[in-house]
């Protein structure tokens, strides 16, 4: 394939955890892409190669992350060095786990994981349309032209159904 939004589930699960690296690290800005929902949609815990903050980020949509059993504090470091080598830290203590550790991990992380898949096919589409709709009002506000035309009703159904 050559859309980068195709997902090959069977190869991505072959792996106990998905390193994700978002498009955008070097800028200071949260971003996220397609990247960072296919682990979701794959059922896999993620560690995130991203610019400061999305984690986050994530978490304001209604996903859950894996702080219970990952140092996510890498998140919060603004120094790029810095959180490259946080990143690989948590990564290098994962892979330096034993299998059955690694098993017991996943099982631990099982109800977050069905949490994020539940939330992608199920609310986020109203999390997100809701967003949309907030951002065009708040263009048209800005720059002083009237909505009135504007059926958001009508546009959040259509978008949600």
């Amino acid at each position: 394939g050559g859309l980068s939004a195709e997902i090959d589930i069977d190869t991505m699960q072959r792996a106990f955890v998905n390193v994700i690296t978002e498009t955008v690290f070097y800028e200071n800005k949260v971003h996220l892409t397609e990247k960072t929902f296919k682990p979701i949609v794959a059922k896999m815990p993620f560690l995130m190669f991203a610019g400061a903050g999305n984690l986050e980020y994530l978490k304001r949509y209604g996903f859950k992350t894996f702080s219970s059993v990952i140092d996510e504090s890498y998140d919060s470091i603004q120094d790029n060095d810095q959180r490259i080598q946080a990143v690989v830290e948590q990564l290098q203590w994962y892979c330096n786990l034993s299998p059955i550790r690694k098993d017991q991990i996943i099982k631990h992380l099982e109800p977050t994981i069905e949490h994020n898949f539940q939330h992608f096919y199920g609310d986020f589409k109203y999390v997100i349309t809701h967003e949309l709709i907030t951002n065009i009002k708040e263009l048209y506000k800005t720059l002083e032209i009237s909505d009135s035309h504007i059926n958001y009703e009508f546009i959040f159904h259509a978008l949600t159904k």
